[in-house]
């Protein structure tokens, strides 16, 4: 913990923290066990969690209860080449529900990521995974309702490309970014096909250096959606464009974030879906005050695919999260977040609140124990989508 923190300060990288993080992540674990074969280092790791929740189908009255075991072990190898960094992660995840066998799972993924320097001040920087993932019942496609008799699979392909020109201390620097996503139901077909879709996007961020630890930024992303079933003039193929405009800087009295501003216009190929424009926004700010604190807030509008109701949805959250280490072997995480789901195109609103906090105590260098609770809050004007939910756990993180 303490290791992370002095890294943190010293480079002063914006970190992408999770808001609710409640299980034992790398952040709180003692430091891996490498195996080393010529430039290759090699990582298992083996993570395990025992939740008792108190609604597992997100439902808005009789709440069922249970408790769910996940084991996820996990590989990661490494090459550092000079200046470049390769890497591989794979992981699985085995979930087993104590209620209702029939809500076990098996998730997994693959990622593969490839930094490579070419000159002093370019980068190249490429990524692919493939995962095949699950919605529990009662979230995702199957909001609102707990007829489904298994949870609902499909599997994701994210395949990426990224150029920089200029270093960070460069005048001026220039980053180009291109991506294909596809996501694709693979059971209750005849309910799910419709939400299969592909995306395809470009991105431009020009950076200007107005002070030896600040950028002014200005980005420019364009995205297309293609969804496989046309669905007519009801059809959500279209395509989403966002101007930003904003600034990010590093290790400013123990600060570090960007904040970005702008305008994001949404258009439909089905003439029965309205197009959309109004404001965006994406800010983190890290703040740490002390080497044992971490403190990360977190601020986002901007529009998401809906796999229910609606043309997309208008999403907003803020959040707060805080990591403490109280001694060289404990630590907890405090953390909370409020939110509101806007469905354009229908008359739903979820307003969501998020909070939980997490004890964490590396037991061994190769061990990290932790407790964590975690509640949940969705309250919405249609009654369907209205749930509470309560989620103890107890976790163990192993560097094997």
């Amino acid at each position: 913990m303490f290791s992370y923190l002095k890294l943190h300060r010293k480079t002063g990288a914006v970190l992408s923290l999770p808001l609710f993080l409640l299980t034992v992540s790398n952040v709180n674990a003692g430091q891996a066990q490498k195996i080393t074969a010529g430039p290759l280092d090699i990582t298992p790791t083996l993570n395990i969690t025992q939740n008792s929740n108190s609604n597992i189908y997100s439902a808005g009255s009789n709440e069922t209860s249970s408790n769910i075991s996940v084991v996820n072990p996990g590989i990661l190898a490494e090459i550092v080449s000079g200046d470049s960094l390769y890497t591989l992660d794979a992981q699985l995840f085995e979930g087993n529900n104590s209620q209702d066998s029939d809500d076990d799972y098996t998730d997994y993924s693959i990622a593969a990521t490839a930094d490579i320097a070419l000159y002093e001040s370019n980068m190249l920087s490429l990524g692919a995974s493939i995962s095949g993932n699950h919605e529990d019942r009662g979230s995702g496609v199957t909001q609102g309702t707990t007829s489904f008799t298994t949870p609902v699979e499909f599997n994701k392909n994210i395949f990426s490309a990224g150029y920089t020109i200029g270093s960070d201390v460069s005048i001026y620097r220039l980053q180009l970014n291109a991506g294909l996503e596809d996501t694709e139901y693979t059971n209750f077909k005849l309910f799910t096909a419709s939400r299969n879709y592909g995306k395809q996007d470009l991105s431009a961020t020009l950076f200007y250096k107005i002070s030896s630890m600040t950028d002014a930024l200005v980005e420019y992303n364009t995205a297309e959606f293609d969804y496989d079933v046309d669905l007519g003039i009801f059809d959500r193929s279209g395509n989403q464009n966002k101007v930003l405009f904003g600034a990010t800087w590093q290790a400013t009295g123990n600060t570090a974030g960007t904040i970005k501003i702008g305008n994001v216009h949404k258009s439909f190929d089905g003439s029965s879906r309205k197009s959309f424009s109004g404001s965006t926004w994406e800010a983190q700010v890290n703040w740490t005050p002390k080497e044992q604190t971490l403190v990360t807030v977190n601020s986002s509008h901007t529009p998401r695919e809906t796999s229910t109701g609606g043309s997309f949805i208008e999403s907003a959250s803020t959040g707060a999260n805080w990591i403490q280490s109280w001694t060289s072997s404990v630590s907890t995480t405090v953390s909370a977040s409020v939110g509101e789901d806007d469905y354009v195109g229908s008359s739903r609103k979820d307003d969501l609140t998020n909070y939980g906090i997490s004890l964490d105590y590396e037991f061994r260098r190769w061990m990290t124990i932790g407790l964590t609770y975690e509640s949940t809050d969705s309250d919405s004007n249609n009654d369907t989508f209205d749930y509470d939910r309560n989620i103890v756990g107890l976790t163990a993180n192993i560097s094997l």
